[in-house]
Parts: C-alpha cells; sequence; structure tokens
C-alpha cells in the first residue's frame, strides 16, 4: 500500500520545537525525549483532524520511540545558532536526560492558531508524564505497531489506537463470552 508523503516544513519544525520548549517551562518531566514524542502526537492529532500534519515531518520508528527523520541535524543547528538550549534534566546528575529550554519567544506568524492548539492539547493531555508514560500510548497505535525499528511510521496509519484493556473491561468481555456459549450450547 501506498501512503501519502508530506514535505517537511524546517520552519514549523523549528517553532514548534521552540513552542513546546516555551510552554513546557515548568513542566518536570520535560526533556528532549518527551519533546520528540509530543511533536509526533501533536503531528498525527493533527493530520487525524485535518488530513495534514503540523510539521511535515516523517517519523521514523526508533528503538527508543518515534522521532522526525533528521532530528538530530535539526537539533545541532537550533543549539549551534542559540535558538534553544540543552541543560541536565535528570534529578539524579548522571546527565542522560537532557532538557530543552527555548532562548527565544516562539514565532506566533509560522504556526497558526490551529496547530498551536493541537501542540497545547497534546501538552496537556500528557502533563504529568515521562516520556515512557507517552510510549505506553504511543505503542498501541496501529502505525508503531506495524513498522519496525529504522521503517517510516505512516500518518495514515496513526488513527488508529488499540484500546486499553482494563479489568472491568476484561471481566465484562467474559461475562458477555460466557453467556454467549451458554446460549449456544442451548440451540
Amino acid at each position: 500500500m501506498e501512503y501519502q508523503r508530506f514535505t517537511l516544513n524546517p520552519e514549523k519544525l523549528d517553532e514548534a520545537v521552540i513552542y513546546l520548549a516555551e510552554r513546557s517551562a515548568n513542566d518536570p518531566d520535560f526533556d528532549a525525549a518527551k519533546l520528540v514524542k509530543l511533536l509526533y502526537c501533536a503531528d498525527c492529532a493533527s493530520f487525524f483532524r485535518r488530513w495534514q500534519p503540523i510539521t511535515g515531518a516523517t517519523y521514523i520508528h526508533l528503538a527508543s520511540g518515534p522521532c522526525p527523520q533528521g532530528w538530530e541535524t535539526t537539533r545541532h543547528r537550533l543549539l549551534r545558532e542559540g535558538i534553544i538550549q540543552e541543560v541536565p534534566a535528570d534529578v539524579t546528575g548522571d546527565g542522560h536526560r537532557k532538557r530543552i529550554v527555548a532562548r527565544r519567544k516562539a514565532n506566533s506568524a509560522i504556526l497558526t492558531d490551529a496547530e498551536r492548539a493541537f501542540i497545547d492539547d497534546q501538552r496537556r493531555e500528557f502533563a504529568g508524564c515521562a516520556a515512557s508514560d507517552i510510549d505506553e500510548y504511543i505503542h498501541r497505535i496501529t502505525g508503531w505497531e506495524m513498522t519496525q525499528v529504522g521503517e517510516e511510521i505512516p500518518y495514515e496509519l496513526s488513527i488508529f489506537r488499540r484500546p486499553v484493556l482494563t479489568a472491568d473491561t476484561i471481566e465484562r468481555g467474559r461475562r458477555i463470552a460466557a453467556e454467549h456459549i451458554k446460549w449456544l450450547r442451548s440451540v
């Protein structure tokens, strides 16, 4: 099956990074890993509602989660140009987690109100969540399940999610199945 391809808008990606970093300044769980996962979720949410992602980024299935293709190049450029800064985010001090801090305000002329709303919706949805918590959500998305490490994750598959099965849902399913089996045996 052929999936729709989008063209990356580097300006929108830059501003989305800056906007997320700016808006997440008080989020103790906000780090570089959470940033790229929120970008993915915002692009997918936009695609789901408008059939158009915000940044046009191609997301790659990495062992650590979805990541915009060329993210390291973008990150290094933003750091080099002084647009963002990385600071340690670990309370343990091991230096592995890096917080992305915006060094300027996001340019409101680049992202539309609707695009900022998609980003804010995802930021609120995952407030209080670490990047690993967002992974649990992402791993239920069909696009993630149908791709392997190194492959593109098609936007078209982002609209399908496997439901979360709670203990109550499982128990209800068992009761319905038992009633159905009982009925089948009676006919």
